[in-house]
């Protein structure tokens, strides 16, 4: 999906939350907060590589943030500040800018992330990799990640390798990143997943990779199913060939 959404969002200026100038057809913003833009979406879709990883995506259907001008969207917006105590940050970007895409994430926070075989829950067969603003937000900006790539498991550099040919950021300063055995991640640790845009997979909020990549299945269908903090679940299948 094109950002068409965002590109006419970012036409106007909502007073009360940001400022902005124009100079050279540049539109320049200022906001309070980290984060500059929510997408929302009812749907997700999983992609099966050649080595058996599992890219979760959204199908984004619109979009909120610093930028909107609806009363309902701005109160939205702001909810998720308050919810997250995302103020005081002071982000500068503008309209030919691709910085603003950085300061975008989707708008659910998930309680469990499992996958299933057919029916069988395989969700302790697979690492997650992902990215997420929640820790540097909740320390008030000052907590940092300065991992080195040497650090990571080999699964978590294969990921960074993957997303950094795309994506306008690494995970570092205000990114953290977020790995480890998927049967083991915690709530805090599904908060504000799959932060920032990319150009070739524009809503991708996290990755899985099997443990074991050697371990087959006789299961034709992989089930991604998601359940977020509302108790909504969102669920997508892909053949397992």
């Amino acid at each position: 999906m094109e950002r068409r959404i965002k590109a006419a969002s970012l036409l106007t200026c909502f007073i009360l939350a940001t400022s902005c100038w124009e100079a050279d057809k540049v539109i320049w913003y200022e906001a309070d907060s980290y984060v500059f833009e929510y997408v929302q979406y009812d749907e997700i879709i999983v992609t099966k590589f050649p080595g058996g990883e599992l890219r979760v995506e959204v199908i984004a259907d619109d979009s909120y943030g610093a930028f909107s001008t609806s009363d309902a969207d701005y109160a939205k917006y702001q909810a998720k500040c308050d919810l997250y105590n995302d103020k005081g940050y002071k982000l500068t970007f503008g309209t030919f800018h691709e910085g603003e895409y950085n300061h975008s994430v989707q708008d659910r926070d998930f309680i469990s992330i499992k996958v299933y075989a057919d029916d069988d829950d395989i969700s302790s067969d697979y690492y997650i990799a992902s990215r997420s603003p929640y820790k540097f937000i909740k320390s008030g900006y000052k907590d940092t990640h300065q991992r080195s790539y040497y650090d990571y498991p080999v699964y978590y550099r294969d990921y960074t390798t993957f997303m950094t040919r795309g994506m306008y950021f690494q995970v570092g300063e205000g990114l953290h990143p977020v790995y480890g055995a998927l049967s083991e991640l915690t709530e805090e640790d599904m908060k504000l997943l799959g932060f920032g845009h990319q150009r070739d997979s524009e809503f991708e909020i996290f990755t899985l990779y099997p443990i074991n990549p050697s371990k087959e299945t006789s299961a034709q269908t992989l089930i991604v199913e998601l359940t977020d903090t509302q108790g909504d679940v969102l669920t997508a299948e892909v053949r397992n060939l």
